[in-house]
């Protein structure tokens, strides 16, 4: 009655351009770099939940999070602006203090 079963389907396909393209370096490096300090971040945290309070294992953690960051500065000031940045959140603040303390030390020499 409506003609619906005349109706023809049109596929559209709307290209997108990639992110990864040469226009686009800069940014995808910044975002890949904020993802990395996420993780370390993560981990700083796990581990000054792990070390409070034992000195031996401060070491540990930070020749950890030294391999994990490859002692990359750039990699290490955007986790250190990333775990600042949870320690607004109540809960998190003694355990963010810690993981800032944790950072701090990967820069000194053992």
């Amino acid at each position: 009655m409506w003609g619906i079963a005349n109706t023809r389907e049109i596929e559209v396909q709307m290209s997108m351009p990639s992110p990864t393209g040469q226009k686009r370096p800069e940014p995808m490096r910044l975002l890949e770099l904020r993802r990395q300090a996420r993780v370390i971040a993560n981990f700083a945290e796990f581990l000054a939940e792990d070390v409070h309070g034992s000195a031996d294992r401060a070491d540990e953690a930070r020749e950890a999070l030294a391999a994990l960051s490859k002692c990359d500065l750039d990699l290490l000031a955007h986790t250190r602006t990333e775990v600042h940045r949870r320690e607004g959140l109540p809960a998190a603040m003694r355990k963010n203090r810690y993981a800032a303390q944790l950072l701090d030390l990967v820069n000194r020499p053992a």
